[in-house]
């Protein structure tokens, strides 16, 4: 599941718009980064995001990306997720940070934890839409409305596709 190979162009349009952040040595090192994910080149973005990490610690992004790189690249699990997750505790209204600790949830086999993330992030990001198809792609279905019966049974057809636009209406708001 290639979650993050085409990083989302708002995380740069963000950093943008702060003063004298477009310029700085870690924002070079951050682009570079990007560009090479985007290029499928996951050892050289882990170095630069790595660069970007030592200039600036405290970034959420930076080490959300360095932490989904070395899972693509080094397969350190456990670092990646640790990376992932402790971008999560300083930024949960931004949707790439899930997406991509959900990536590295996927690499290590953990598909409930990859689940749990993206309702997690679902919920903090109120539905964004890249989640959304996320979630969709992990191919995640609500349980049957009445479980005793089968999901096909005409009567949990009916009462799951009311379900589903009651929740689209009250989301909507």
């Amino acid at each position: 599941m290639a979650t993050a190979s085409r990083p989302d162009d708002a995380i740069l349009r963000e950093f943008n718009t702060k003063p004298g952040s477009g310029d700085s040595p870690a924002m070079r090192a951050f682009k570079l980064g990007l560009e090479a994910l985007r290029n499928n080149i996951p050892a050289t973005a882990l170095v630069h995001f790595r660069e970007a990490c030592a200039l600036e610690p405290q970034n959420p992004y930076f080490l959300s990306y360095a932490g989904l790189a070395l899972a693509r690249t080094e397969q350190d699990y456990d670092e990646a997720e640790r990376y992932c997750i402790a971008a999560l505790q300083m930024k949960r209204s931004q949707a790439q940070l899930y997406l991509n600790l959900t990536e590295v949830y996927m690499k290590q086999g953990k598909r409930a934890d990859a689940v749990d993330t993206l309702q997690e992030g679902l919920v903090n990001t109120h539905g964004d839409e890249k989640l959304s198809r996320a979630f969709t792609r992990l191919g995640v279905r609500r349980a049957p409305v009445l479980r005793f019966v089968e999901r096909s049974h005409p009567l949990n057809v009916a009462l799951g596709r009311l379900r589903h636009r009651t929740m689209r209406v009250f989301t909507a708001r």
